[in-house]
């Protein structure tokens, strides 16, 4: 017999549990990944690309890549601490809304590969 399922949420439940008690429900454990070459400089700042002025735009997308270089960048690090945390997948954000690539693509320039760090981070 299935579990009893959330109307709201349609995730499992036990039978034991009332409709505010969250203790019964399965956990889905995700690590999401999410971070681009704006990261060097302290935050996420793509945004900022809206409306902003040409020398702004040229900063960002042919300056920005000049210095990007994750040297603390460890997947096999990241998937020990995804394992021991519990999560059951990783969510790897592989093109940021910036249009910036994390790997090797004939789609654009703006990409891993116009940085110093030059290889694949997955």
């Amino acid at each position: 017999m299935s579990p009893r399922r959330s109307p709201k949420t349609n995730l499992p439940r036990s039978s034991t549990t009332g409709p505010n008690d969250w203790s019964g429900y399965k956990a889905r454990s995700e690590l999401s990944v999410h971070w681009s070459l704006d990261s060097q400089v302290g935050s996420v700042i793509s945004h900022s690309l809206v409306g902003s002025s040409d020398d702004y735009k040229q900063w960002y997308c042919d300056e920005l890549p000049k210095t990007f270089h994750p040297r603390q960048w460890n997947p096999d690090e990241l998937a020990e601490l995804a394992n021991i945390s519990g999560a059951k997948y990783v969510v790897f954000t592989t093109q940021h809304h910036n249009g910036f690539c994390m790997w090797d693509t004939e789609t654009t320039g703006f990409d891993i590969t116009t940085t110093p760090f030059i290889s694949r981070i997955l």
